[in-house]
């Protein structure tokens, strides 16, 4: 008995939007790939007219394998930032509140980044150039928020 199934691109390019939303939702990079799979086999059955079912799912799981290996090492050299250590309302950073710390980089049009305790930290307060010493105020909208100390140079623009 002959399986007579018609996979046209539309068909691939609704199934790689679907994957895209779920990657939205449920952001891990495996729904990314196989949306990227998706849309790219779809790609194919369009530019080549009546590619046969059994090849597009065939192209589909050899994409789906490279998208995962190209994704995964992506991942690797991209620097993580966990929600504990990261983030601004975390403990971690309500414990450099009160804290004097120098500019790792300048501060322009109100924010910036700091690394402390080998973590980077986005940080938001007035221009200020790289190696001023400022304190932490606070935690406001996923940062920390910086002053400079008494006795800065505030107006210097030359970061």
């Amino acid at each position: 008995m002959e399986l007579n199934l018609q996979l046209l691109h539309w068909h691939w390019w609704v199934i790689g939007l679907v994957l895209v939303v779920i990657e939205a939702l449920l952001p891990s990079g495996m729904w990314a790939a196989m949306a990227m799979a998706a849309i790219s086999t779809g790609a194919a059955a369009w530019i080549i007219e009546g590619l046969a079912w059994q090849f597009q799912l065939g192209m589909f799981c050899t994409l789906l394998l490279i998208f995962i290996v190209v994704i995964s090492i992506v991942k690797k050299r991209l620097p993580r930032r966990s929600e504990e250590e990261g983030s601004a309302d975390s403990p971690k950073a309500k414990a450099y509140i009160g804290k004097d710390i120098i500019l790792t980089g300048p501060i322009k049009n109100g924010f910036g980044e700091v690394q402390m305790d080998e973590t980077w930290w986005s940080i938001k307060g007035p221009d200020l150039k790289k190696g001023t010493k400022v304190r932490v105020i606070g935690t406001d909208a996923g940062m920390l928020s910086v002053l400079p100390l008494p006795n800065q140079n505030q107006n210097n623009n030359d970061h």
